[in-house]
């Protein structure tokens, strides 16, 4: 039997294919500024067409650099929007030249410390942290020795670059266009009951947002207290089952405000199982702005966060922070926009 034979596309070949230089080929692929707009896609579109992968163990030999930055969250499978977060970053990394090492940690600071301490140091060249769990200290001290952007960590000086989503300025728009349709005995489904004095000790996104709809809600004498703020997992089925549990109990609300458009989507399946009519009965909100809320029915009203944005954010800073080493390098702190998306979950008359 004939074994298959392996046809190994080379830099010269991308070059060729582009009609290019061999060293214009590898700037374009590295994202150097030198190269045209023009002349980089061109390159970038023929190692697409191409299927060129880069011998990344001589580039590092040659370069000392591997063309490599890491990509850490907590989950994927469960959260669309980190798993949406990872393409864009993904995608606008190659468009850099870069590749891009993913690794999701389950929440678990042992094993975002060990990925990032065995495998984004030893063969990245610098890594974004999405949600990491890792504490401020670790993360500082991490910092110093190797590029880093944080999205959405802990509390942080500002010696780290961070991006940060507007967990409470949303929050504080969901619940206010709640109440704009009409809304005054409000739910908020996806976290623990805290205090508002313990919510703003916090840097934690869940508890950002709920700090977020206690005050708006307060702005309009509506109070959350314990009974109204319905803890449960970010994933559909626990949603689910938490409104499931609870409209059991009571359904004396009219608005309900999910900490996520996942969690969101396991209200509604839940209201509707019981014969609750969405807007009609209960209007609902949701935060993210996944692109699946527009196809439910109703549509899912939400705080819509542009990923490619984040990225975007994300991959500045780290390109900065990877150019200059720590003592020249000025952090920076980016605060990111939203969009409240109405739909027909709150289209109440």
């Amino acid at each position: 039997m004939r074994e298959a034979t392996t046809i190994v596309t080379t830099l010269d070949d991308v070059a060729g294919e582009a009609g290019v230089s061999r060293m214009t080929a590898s700037n374009a692929l590295r994202g150097k500024s030198s190269v045209k707009p023009a002349t980089a896609r061109r390159v970038l579109e023929a190692a697409q067409r191409l299927g060129y992968r880069p011998n990344l163990a001589a580039r590092r030999l040659s370069s000392g650099r591997s063309g490599i930055i890491g990509f850490s969250t907590v989950e994927l499978d469960r959260s669309p929007f980190s798993a949406a977060l990872a393409a864009a970053v993904s995608d606008q990394a190659f468009s850099m030249g870069y590749q891009t090492l993913i690794q999701q940690t389950r929440q678990m600071a042992s094993y975002e410390s060990s990925m990032v301490a065995d495998i984004a140091t030893q063969f990245c060249e610098g890594t974004i942290l999405s949600a990491p769990v890792l504490s401020a200290d670790s993360i500082a001290a991490l910092n110093r020795r190797y590029p880093l952007v944080v999205f959405d960590g802990p509390r942080l000086d500002s010696s780290v670059d961070t991006v940060r989503s507007p967990n409470r300025q949303g929050a504080q728009a969901a619940v206010e266009h709640l109440i704009d349709h009409g809304c005054r005995r409000i739910l908020v489904l996806g976290t623990a009951y805290k205090a508002p004095d313990q919510l703003a000790q916090t840097s934690l996104g869940r508890e950002q947002r709920l700090l977020g709809a206690m005050q708006a809600a307060q702005g309009h004498g509506i109070s959350l207290g314990s009974e109204d703020v319905v803890d449960c997992d970010w994933d559909q089925g626990s949603a689910d089952q938490a409104m499931a549990v609870l409209l059991t109990r009571r359904r004396d609300f009219d608005g309900v405000f999910a900490l996520t458009d996942v969690v969101a989507i396991g209200a509604l399946h839940a209201l509707g199982a019981h014969g609750v009519r969405v807007p009609e009965q209960v209007a609902l909100i949701g935060f993210d702005g996944l692109e699946v809320s527009r196809f439910l029915t109703p549509a899912l009203s939400t705080i819509r966060v542009d990923t490619d944005r984040v990225a975007a954010e994300c991959l500045r800073l780290l390109m900065a922070r990877m150019k200059d080493p720590p003592s020249r390098h000025q952090p920076e702190q980016v605060d990111l926009p939203f969009t409240l998306v109405e739909a027909g979950s709150t289209a109440r008359s």
